[in-house]
């Protein structure tokens, strides 16, 4: 009889739990992000391990522009599962904490090492951090997964330009151009080729 009863307090907490977190999520896209806050904040007190808790409180302190606290919760949300790397290295990205960026986005390509928005983002961040051999290297592998994908086109042209090999540059914005049907250019890639 005890075995049954704990079993079935067991599977009402469980219950009441992805219930709660229903309700934090409907505060959450309301805009109540106290509220919503709060019931996470509960539910982690409940069970630590909640990665999608963390990482839900981890949105709510970035639409707060708390990227200190954004990063904590992110952080947590990583440890338990390691798909919000990413978020954590966006977080990073975003604060212009490159080398922290590219060590989130290692730590998502390590779990995910098929996933083009993760090698994209690890390469971005490669490229702003002046590695551009490094975020060369990702955005070729990028290309040889999927040939036209517009992010790694634009970011080799961003590569290209500022190691001064024009040619490369101007044939992957090109080719940026024609996969997304744009006619915009960046202004620093304009500047070089006097376009108007």
């Amino acid at each position: 009889m005890g075995f049954l009863l704990a079993q079935l307090l067991s599977s009402w907490n469980v219950y009441a739990a992805d219930e709660t977190l229903a309700n934090a999520m409907i505060l959450k896209q309301r805009g109540d992000w106290d509220n919503a806050s709060r019931i996470l904040l509960q539910l982690t007190r409940f069970n630590p391990s909640c990665a999608e808790c963390y990482f839900h409180l981890g949105e709510i302190e970035e639409s707060k522009l708390d990227f200190t606290k954004a990063v904590t919760y992110y952080t947590k949300a990583a440890i338990y599962d390691p798909v919000y790397y990413f978020n954590l290295g966006l977080n990073y990205q975003t604060v212009g904490n490159l080398k922290a960026s590219i060590n989130a986005f290692q730590n998502y390509h390590q779990s995910f090492p098929m996933s083009l928005e993760g090698m994209i983002a690890l390469g971005i961040s490669y490229r702003k951090s002046g590695d551009i051999i490094k975020g060369e290297e990702i955005f070729k592998s990028v290309l040889y997964l999927s040939p036209d994908n517009p992010a790694a086109h634009f970011n080799l042209s961003l590569i290209y330009i500022e190691s001064g090999r024009k040619n490369e540059a101007l044939f992957h914005i090109e080719t940026y151009r024609r996969i997304t049907g744009t006619k915009w250019m960046p202004y620093n890639i304009k500047k070089v080729f006097n376009e108007k």
